[in-house]
């Protein structure tokens, strides 16, 4: 492998490579990533100088990238970072989800005495609280 090229380069190449043969052979996909990252971290430590968590990293963005089929120059660090916001984004927008379902839901039962209440607001309530209503459920289904 040249000196000249990047780690970056020679991660996607070693990784690209072992994928591609791998595949080829086992027709799975998970077993043909653990395979390629192995031979990848294998080869670029026994033939380059770096540390082996400088090799970890761009084998892992190497991944990413074949991964996702997107051209991504990305460090590890900002992968992370865009995993990080994803995850967020799934998180908060979840609650936003469940917030407005709520609300409406609640619109339109305002003449029923029914509420919808969220798990995490169920969560917070103690047996007391929830046992308390105007009516008992016995007493609303007559057997109370």
């Amino acid at each position: 492998m040249s000196s000249q090229k990047s780690l970056q380069s020679l991660a996607e190449d070693s990784y690209g490579s072992s994928f591609s043969s791998l595949y080829a052979q086992l027709k799975d996909e998970k077993e043909a990533q653990k395979g390629a990252i192995t031979k990848a971290f294998t080869d670029l430590i026994s033939s380059t100088e770096y540390m082996p968590r400088q090799v970890w990293s761009a084998i892992y963005s190497a991944h990413v990238k074949r991964r996702s089929g997107r051209s991504l120059d990305l460090s590890e660090e900002e992968i992370t970072q865009v995993i990080s916001a994803h995850q967020s984004w799934i998180k908060s927008s979840g609650h936003a989800a469940e917030e407005f379902f709520k609300a409406e839901s609640n619109k339109s039962l305002a003449n029923s005495g029914l509420k919808v209440f969220l798990q995490r607001e169920v969560t917070g309530l103690s047996i007391k609280t929830l046992l308390q209503t105007r009516e008992t459920s016995a007493q609303s289904l007559g057997t109370g």
